[in-house]
């Protein structure tokens, strides 16, 4: 597991459209699931939660033999967890809640162990603005 943020500057959203900001977080997260290797986990099971502090957006990614075994709304909880917490101010509060209840999803759905031992550390990871 890891997780990221990014700082976007203040001008740069103010003149950047909704769709293009979504466009870019995507990309940011995905460069970010790749970088870290996220995905080159031995049993498959990483995931990223990326969140764009500037931006006021998230994204989720989960390689694919999590994807498999959970529906992809089974992520919308821990999802409504930060975006509800960001809403009220309370960005940390959201984060480890959100952040406790992926690792809820995976230790039911995808859990750690000989076969699948936790190789990527879990850290929250500050990146530079765009």
């Amino acid at each position: 597991e890891a997780w990221a943020t990014a700082r976007i500057s203040p001008v740069g959203l103010a003149l950047t459209p909704g769709s293009l900001k979504r466009l870019r977080v995507r990309q940011r997260a995905l460069e970010q699931f790749i970088t870290k290797n996220i995905h080159r986990t031995r049993e498959r099971t990483g995931v990223l939660l990326y969140v764009s502090l500037g931006e006021h957006m998230a994204e989720l990614m989960a390689d694919e033999r999590v994807s498999e075994r959970l529906a992809p709304d089974a992520w919308t909880a821990p999802m409504r967890t930060l975006v509800e917490a960001q809403h009220r101010g309370e960005l940390k509060a959201g984060l480890i809640g959100a952040i406790s209840e992926c690792g809820a999803l995976l230790a039911a759905h995808a859990p750690a162990g000989p076969e699948n031992p936790n190789e990527l550390p879990d850290a929250i990871a500050e990146l530079p603005p765009l």
